[in-house]
């Protein structure tokens, strides 16, 4: 929240005082993630991973952090492409801290997280299609407002796509390798002989 906000909103809360009325408890966001919201990938069997960053937002710390993913809705486009086991763990630079008695301090510490995907590699296929699944990127977390959740804002949509089979050679090509064999052959010949 910007300074010109806050400093709104306690000129607010002081003339409502002033006139008898109760302020109101600001509320002040607590945590936030930050990180890629589309992922892109093709099936090829390898582990990638993506930084996400957990900002504590608010001047009290955060306490018994733990992470979820989960897909949301259906799969759009083939089936088979659409990635379902999504891990949000602490990792990176700054890892966060997670489970019972983690804390993370307040005033705009961060931590950062790792979501490791996975796509399978089903080998080529054609045509070449892909799949599309939204997933909700959370951390749960305790603070003096009791349980919270803090999300990545936009969601998460992981789409993943076929490899390509791999081109097969013109018959052009076969023929100029096959002319290319037979002179090696005649040449290693004329040199036994």
């Amino acid at each position: 929240m910007s300074a010109r906000r806050l400093w709104k909103r306690a000129a607010r809360a002081l003339a409502l005082a002033a006139w008898g009325v109760a302020p109101q408890v600001l509320a002040t966001v607590a945590a936030s993630i930050s990180g890629q919201s589309m992922i892109n990938l093709t099936e090829d069997g390898m582990v990638h991973d993506f930084t996400y960053t957990l900002t504590n937002g608010s001047t009290d710390p955060i306490t018994d952090l733990s992470t979820f993913t989960a897909r949301e809705g259906a799969c759009s486009g083939d089936n088979s492409d659409c990635f379902y086991g999504a891990s949000l763990m602490p990792g990176g630079s700054n890892p966060c801290p997670t489970g019972s008695g983690s804390s993370l301090a307040g005033g705009g510490t961060t931590c950062t997280l790792i979501l490791a995907l996975t796509p399978d590699n089903d080998g080529a296929e054609t045509p070449v299609d892909s799949g599309s699944v939204f997933q909700r990127v959370e951390v749960n977390f305790t603070n003096a407002s009791g349980r919270q959740i803090a999300s990545l804002p936009e969601g998460l949509t992981v789409t993943i796509t076929d490899l390509a089979p791999a081109p097969a050679p013109e018959p052009a090509t076969l023929a100029l390798l096959g002319v290319g064999l037979a002179g090696l052959a005649a040449s290693r010949r004329h040199k036994t002989h």
